[in-house]
């Protein structure tokens, strides 16, 4: 599997929302925070967030935990939950309303739209939600898992149209409510996971935070900075070869030897117009760094400032949970 993106929090997705820690939107061992969208008085109108999915190939995988709205009574086949088109913007999937209250199904658009079987989503409710789509020169065939279990699937023709992989993941968010209660409107997001070519049915995420200051600091700002979420506090590094290092809150999750699936080491940073223009990412143990891969960094800060540890890089095999303890994580900047 090849893991694209992770994250909970609301400048990863473009079009809003706030980042909360309310005890309804996340596993407080697992979350320090949620994405929480306040949908809109009017049943149609809807709230979309979105993110682009980049380069990948195989078969696309979408997971995320939500907390749904305490009123979801909107009806009609005009609701839209969740989409995902190509790169040309050619809707390939999307979980959509049928005519009875919190009922939902997954259509495939292809040369045809093809309707799957319909499944429920209850109010005020926790539901863990998993998408596979994939899409070749004959079809675009879907599934939605809902806590595990396929609820819905369906397989257009792709003959014709020729759309492409998935690129775009849009929650429309249309129609989940009519109450006009402000307090029924609340959905809670939490626990994206992107990832092709192997299932994400059963992957968590468990998000760890700087929680206080490693063995590098040649930064301009530390750990207060990095972790704030507030754009204006950033740490700031003007030449190559600097690092900054801090050691990660404590895990949360599952304990068992084979519960780790990958470590992901993730910043939002972006480049100035001079000074070093690549970053890359670095864990500590034991007084031995392992260096992860240098890569260029953005303008805007987004993207592109991501390592995938499919392997504890000390032990050469399968992360365990001891892995972790007096584990650093940290960042170099590089020409």
């Amino acid at each position: 599997m090849t893991i694209l993106f992770c994250g909970n929090n609301t400048f990863d997705f473009a079009g809003g929302g706030a980042e909360v820690t309310d005890v309804a939107g996340r596993v407080s061992a697992y979350s320090a925070s949620s994405i929480l969208l306040t949908l809109p008085l009017s049943s149609l109108a809807g709230l979309p967030i979105f993110r682009n999915i980049g380069s990948y190939t195989g078969d696309f995988w979408a997971h995320f935990r939500m907390h749904t709205p305490k009123d979801m009574s909107a009806t009609g086949t005009s609701r839209r939950f969740l989409s995902i088109a190509d790169e040309a913007g050619a809707l390939l999937i999307a979980v959509e309303g049928v005519a009875s209250a919190s009922t939902w199904r997954v259509n495939a658009y292809g040369d045809t739209t093809v309707a799957g079987a319909a499944f429920p989503m209850a109010t005020d409710t926790t539901l863990l939600v998993d998408v596979k789509v994939t899409v070749n020169s004959t079809n675009i065939i879907t599934e939605v898992y809902i806590g595990g279990v396929l609820a819905s699937t369906a397989t257009a023709s792709n003959a014709v149209a020729i759309k492409g992989q998935p690129y775009r993941f849009t929650l429309d968010c249309k129609g989940l409510s009519t109450s006009g209660i402000t307090a029924n409107r609340y959905l809670y997001l939490s626990e994206f996971i992107f990832a092709s070519d192997e299932s994400t049915v059963g992957l968590r995420l468990v998000t760890l935070i700087p929680a206080a200051i490693g063995t590098y600091f040649d930064w301009t700002g530390g750990v207060a900075e990095i972790s704030d979420g507030n754009l204006a506090t950033s740490a700031i590094a003007a030449v190559s070869a600097l690092k900054l290092s801090w050691l990660p809150s404590v895990y949360g999750g599952p304990g068992s030897p084979t519960a780790i699936r990958a470590v992901v080491s993730r910043v939002r940073a972006s480049k100035g117009a001079g000074g070093p223009q690549r970053l890359k990412h670095f864990l500590r143990k034991s007084t031995v760094n392992y260096s992860g891969t240098t890569a260029l960094v953005g303008a805007l800060g987004l993207d592109r400032t991501m390592q995938v540890w499919d392997s504890c890089p000390w032990t050469g095999v399968a992360w365990v949970t001891g892995d972790l303890t007096s584990m650093e994580a940290g960042i170099e900047t590089a020409a």
